[in-house]
């Protein structure tokens, strides 16, 4: 990999204000990948950033330091889903034939799992994990580890998923009757925070308030509970899907122009963060940051905004981190 310092690549678009092509326009954003695999499920943290990368027929784990990529793992398995905090990484991992929860400390790699069940969608918090598992065989339920044990947040028949890790508390989406509804763990006990014949799907939480995206009027539109009360974010015809959400602010991925772009709320107003004829999708926030996937050039590439600067994104090779 050709790694170029991020100050390099930072004082560069802080020169650029804007630049449009026929069929590619972004007014936001630089590119952290630039090659020919498929680069997805980006997470932010504090400027770093994990993703899942293709490599040699399935996916390894990657992580940007701000500076420089480094490969996590080098397997011939799937590795997917990583959760990012403070240098350190949860993943799943189909290793031995299921998924099975990775979490890297940032030395060594430490296998959490190790069952017959698929284990997923890790979401990591200062060394604890919470992750989605069929283990029982008949449902998919919430489990948590607090760095030495591990219990279940949730014993149902039907279907619990996605959980978003703060603390030692948990937000996810489960079935309940026809539809989902979004639940809040508090340490102790969980919560319905709502109840209604909509779809609810994907909630993120940060410190007590929950954001995600339910079915309204035909189409998903993005929701935010303060602790108290629940918003409604966005008013729209087009399907707003998604979020993530740090400190009362959120960015989130809507099909407004027929093709996916990534929006940002910073509480008060809304701003479009890409604006091309590129998929863009799977958002990732960290104080007023945000890290995405996009199609852009053909493939799949991560892209970051550090919430400043604008730039010109891939017109700017000789700035470009290249695998």
């Amino acid at each position: 990999m050709n790694n170029v310092p991020f100050i390099k690549q930072f004082l560069f678009c802080e020169l650029v204000v804007f630049l449009c092509l026929p069929g590619i326009c972004f007014s936001k954003g630089y590119p952290i990948t630039n090659n020919s695999a498929y680069d997805s499920r980006p997470s932010l943290y504090n400027g770093t950033i994990a993703w899942s990368g293709q490599s040699d027929g399935d996916y390894e784990i990657y992580y940007w330091d701000g500076n420089t990529i480094q490969q996590i793992t080098s397997n011939s398995a799937v590795d997917i889903n990583p959760s990012l905090y403070n240098g350190t990484i949860a993943w799943a991992s189909n290793v031995d034939g299921d998924y099975d929860i990775y979490y890297w400390d940032g030395n060594t790699t430490q296998n959490i799992t190790n069952n017959t069940a698929n284990d997923n969608r890790p979401s990591l918090y200062n060394g604890t994990i919470a992750w989605q598992s069929d283990k029982d065989g008949s449902a998919m339920d919430i489990y948590y580890w607090d760095g030495t044990t591990t219990i279940a947040i949730t014993n149902t028949t039907e279907f619990c998923g996605f959980p978003s890790l703060y603390k030692r508390t948990i937000a996810y989406y489960a079935m309940v009757g026809s539809d989902y509804e979004i639940y809040y763990w508090n340490g102790s006990g969980s919560q319905a925070i709502t109840n209604n014949t909509a779809f609810d799907y994907r909630p993120s939480l940060y410190n007590g308030t929950i954001a995600w995206y339910g079915h309204s009027d035909g189409d998903y539109e993005i929701y935010y509970w303060d602790g108290n009360t629940t918003h409604q974010i966005t008013t729209n015809t087009t399907a707003d899907t998604n979020p993530s959400l740090y400190n009362g602010k959120i960015a989130w991925v809507s099909n407004v122009d027929g093709n996916n772009e990534i929006y940002y709320w910073d509480g008060n107003t809304t701003q479009k963060i890409t604006n091309n004829s590129a998929v863009d999708g799977n958002p990732s926030l960290y104080n007023g940051a945000i890290a995405w996937e996009s199609d852009v050039d053909g493939d799949n590439d991560i892209y970051y905004w550090n919430g400043k600067f604008s730039s010109i994104l891939q017109f700017v090779p000789a700035f470009v981190h290249k695998e």
